[in-house]
């Protein structure tokens, strides 16, 4: 005995799964897409931003630092000198600090190995600073601002290279959702002439017969 076909019911809820799958999937895939840009957008800020940020704040900390050291050492009134290490404290602090924060904004092994120079360099100062040997005091100057250079270039360019990123992933669910968006169009359109040629055509083949019934036509 030959099997019957399915109805018409199965075939329009068969339909619907088949493009409420296709919706979901491109939802889904919209979705991961535009997290990861959202999650590589809000790296970008909280990670290289925010570390070029505290970093530049602490090289102006440590700069400060050696205006101060100059002026304690060139006053001789005890409440001035007592006022400038007051002073020198407080920026010292505020130093160790944003260098604390530079550091856990900067991800990179780089970045954070130049970091832990600087905080030995400038242990190294404060030593050379306390001996008075103004010499070794020059050339200590000079290594660490230029490693505060060389970290706020690294920040920079890590920064550059997540905003990359972030374009590519933004890039990527432009094209995956225009893609998606032109795949779903043609699967409807081919569910649609799959309807109409196993439904609607047959349902217009029997009105036709019972028109011709209705004539007479039997």
């Amino acid at each position: 005995m030959k099997p019957q076909g399915y109805s018409i019911g199965t075939r329009i809820f068969g339909a619907f799964v088949a493009m409420s799958a296709i919706i979901a999937v491109l939802g889904v895939t919209s979705y991961f897409i535009l997290s990861a840009a959202g999650d590589m957008a809000v790296m970008t800020f909280d990670g290289p931003l925010m570390a070029i940020n505290y970093a530049a704040r602490a090289q102006t900390d440590f700069t400060q630092l050696q205006l101060d050291e100059l002026r304690f050492e060139s006053v001789t009134n005890p409440a001035e000198k007592t006022a400038i290490l007051e002073e020198i404290a407080q920026t010292a602090t505020t130093f160790s600090e944003d260098l604390a924060i530079a550091e856990q904004r900067s991800f990179a092994s780089d970045e954070q190995r130049l970091i832990h120079q600087i905080k030995a360099l400038v242990a190294q100062w404060r030593e050379v600073r306390n001996r008075g040997d103004h010499r070794a005091l020059e050339k200590l100057d000079t290594q660490i601002d230029e490693k505060f250079d060389l970290l706020i270039e690294l920040n920079t360019d890590h920064s550059f290279v997540r905003r990359r990123q972030t374009v590519d992933n933004v890039s990527h669910y432009r094209y995956a959702t225009i893609g998606g968006t032109v795949l779903a169009l043609l699967l409807a359109a081919a569910i649609t002439l799959f309807l109409r040629r196993r439904i609607i055509r047959p349902l217009a083949d029997a009105a036709q017969v019972a028109d011709r019934i209705a004539k007479g036509q039997l």
